[in-house]
């Protein structure tokens, strides 16, 4: 063997593969130049180490390796051109290889390939696709990235598949046609245009934890039965979740435990053409689709499903839609400003459907709760609602029963400041609200948190906020206008001046005369809001940050009091003693743990139900 990419190596390789039980083909100096297919039909397993060393198709349409026999490891090849590798033979290992301008395949796996596992490969614009499972049983495809052209592909016959932990980039997605049993998970596949995830006449397949941006996320096709769809990331796809009954029904698929951001269509999406999608479970998804598309969900034609402990936020038009539905239970959602900006859709639409049962369901914003329009036998029950038409359920069908269904009168709280009110999604979700709510809900206060500024992780029955990571006083008096407008709060509850004082540039006297100017501002905007103001918590990063904060805490209990004797509704809230590096309070020496949460949420509550009627119902 030479491996200078211009002699033919063909027979070389061949009679080396023939006698050798280990060929090492010498590392990356090494390209071999083949003008014929070489085959491995030997009944030893055949050992071929490349280390980076590359065999080169020196002819169109030609595979480079055809493994007909069973057991053979192919690892640290490089292969460029035709098909890469076709596997015949069971418990075939091929890893650490490197696929690269491929016309068709990098690896094909024949019906005879049981347990071929494929791992850590690099594949680089296979014409066709990286990997193709032919009607292969126990088929594991694992720890692969792919870039450009085609993906994976699991034809039908294939069964007990795992396709996990792939990175798939501007590439085809992953396809399984007429599979059965098997699970894809933890691939995260981003920047392309059509499906992710293609079931496709397949059964009891696990789609789960994978991430998805751009394209489509899962699509549902023709006889699949058996699916389950849970913990998985979309974001800025056309569906998170896409159902549809071209050539055959739909059956008994599970949607659980997804987050679907920013869908353009839909969150989650079926429709009925000539055949069936019946027996869904959707539950428990968070859908946010921030007016990008127009619905959280939307069923059209399907039949005998659940739509429960769901959460919409903010789609451009009902938040959950049935269309030509029939026995469908929807139950304990929660929908947050449908039709948004303008309260101009419904949190539930039901529209020709037959015996629907909505039941506990919740809606903020929005123009009603329930809308029920040419509906047959429906039931709406324990709805509750803050919504744009204070009647809350809009009733045009045909014998509805509507009980137990009424409007929310509890008081609304904005936190507002900065990232210690946000907590962020990538440390303490929810910050002081969360605890604070259970205190508030604990003590019999119906409350509700508002904001335009909403947590996505973190397990929050009531997520909005008004708080912005790293922003000063002056930042939250040109947003906090549109936010009051926009929310309509009761009470605020504003912690800011933390990184206003860590901006030495910024003295104390600036700040006192800033936060004085944003109060005016919440105050010019409503002055019924009880406003409670934060003495800010300590930022023990050194002796100068600390004794700023002194000195701007004072500031901020002239400003209020300022004001106060005036007749305003503002109370000072000394946070500063509450939270302590001493008692261990912080994560990091700006934001507490939980724990320091939980101290400060104690403090809020104190304020507040200090203070007569500041949580009455109005």
């Amino acid at each position: 063997m030479i491996g200078d990419g211009v002699t033919d190596d063909t027979e070389a390789l061949r009679e080396a593969l023939a006698t050798h039980r280990v060929v090492d083909l010498g590392g990356p100096a090494k390209t071999y130049l083949i003008t014929g297919v070489l085959t491995l039909d030997q009944a030893a397993a055949r050992l071929v180490t490349g280390r980076g060393a590359t065999i080169r198709a020196g002819a169109a349409g030609l595979t480079v390796l055809d493994l007909v026999t069973s057991g053979h490891t192919i690892e640290g090849l490089v292969v460029q051109g035709g098909t890469g590798i076709v596997v015949r033979g069971a418990g075939v290992r091929i890893r650490s290889c490197a696929f690269d301008g491929l016309e068709s395949t990098g690896v094909r796996v024949e019906a005879g390939g049981e347990r071929v596992v494929v791992s850590r490969c690099a594949f680089r614009s296979c014409g066709e696709f990286a990997v193709a499972v032919q009607g292969a049983r126990f088929a594991t495809v694992a720890g692969n990235e792919i870039r450009d052209g085609g993906a994976l592909r699991f034809g039908p016959g294939s069964t007990a598949l795992s396709c996990r932990d792939n990175t798939i980039i501007n590439a085809s997605g992953i396809v399984v046609s007429g599979g059965r049993r098997g699970s894809i998970t933890g691939n995260t596949i981003t920047g392309g245009s059509g499906d992710a995830i293609v079931s496709e006449a397949s059964e009891a397949l696990v789609i789960a934890g994978n991430t998805v941006s751009g394209g489509s996320g899962v699509t549902v096709t023709g006889a699949s039965a058996g699916l389950t769809i849970r913990g998985n990331t979309f974001r800025d796809v056309r569906h998170g979740v896409r159902l549809a009954d071209t050539g055959g029904s739909v059956r008994g698929v599970l949607i659980t435990g997804n987050t679907i951001v920013q869908p353009t269509v839909a969150g989650i999406a079926g429709a009925v053409s000539t055949g069936q999608i019946a027996g869904l479970l959707i539950a428990g998804n968070s859908i946010d689709v921030l007016a990008k598309g127009t619905n959280g969900v939307a069923l059209t034609g399907v039949d005998s499903s659940q739509i429960r402990d769901n959460r919409v936020y903010r789609p451009a038009g009902d938040a959950i839609r049935l269309d030509a539905g029939t026995m469908i239970q929807v139950a304990g959602n929660t929908v947050r400003d449908a039709g948004y900006p303008g309260a101009i859709a419904d949190g539930v639409s039901v529209n020709s459907s037959d015996r629907v049962f909505l039941r506990d369901n919740l809606a903020y914003g929005g123009r009603h709760a329930v809308a029920l329009a040419a509906a047959t036998n429906a039931t709406v029950a324990g709805t509750r609602w803050r919504s744009a038409d204070p009647s809350g359920i809009q009733d045009q069908a045909e014998q509805a029963v509507l009980l137990d269904n009424a409007v929310l009168t509890g008081c609304r709280i904005m936190a507002l400041g900065d990232s210690i009110t946000d907590g962020m999604d990538r440390t303490r979700p929810g910050a002081y609200r969360k605890v604070l709510r259970q205190l508030l809900v604990g003590a019999n206060y119906s409350v509700d948190f508002v904001g335009t500024r909403y947590n996505r992780a973190g397990d929050l029955p009531d997520p909005d906020h008004q708080g912005y990571e790293g922003k000063k006083i002056t930042d939250l008096d040109v947003r906090v206008e549109a936010a009051l407008r926009a929310t309509v709060p009761h009470v605020v509850l504003l912690h800011i001046g933390t990184n206003d004082v860590s901006d030495l540039t910024l003295p104390v006297a600036t700040l006192e005369q800033q936060l004085g100017v944003l109060l005016d501002r919440i105050h010019g905007i409503d002055a019924a809001i009880d406003l409670f103001v934060a003495k800010i918590i300590d930022r023990p990063v050194n002796a100068t940050i600390i004794a700023k904060i002194k000195d701007y805490n004072a500031a901020v209990q002239r400003v209020a009091d300022a004001r106060a004797a005036k007749g305003r509704r503002i109370h000072v809230v000394d946070m500063y003693p509450v939270v302590t590096v001493a008692a261990g309070d912080y994560d990091d020496g700006t934001h507490p743990n939980d724990q320091g949460y939980a101290k400060m949420a104690q403090k809020w509550f104190d304020a507040l139900v200090a203070v007569p009627g500041a949580l009455s119902a109005r």
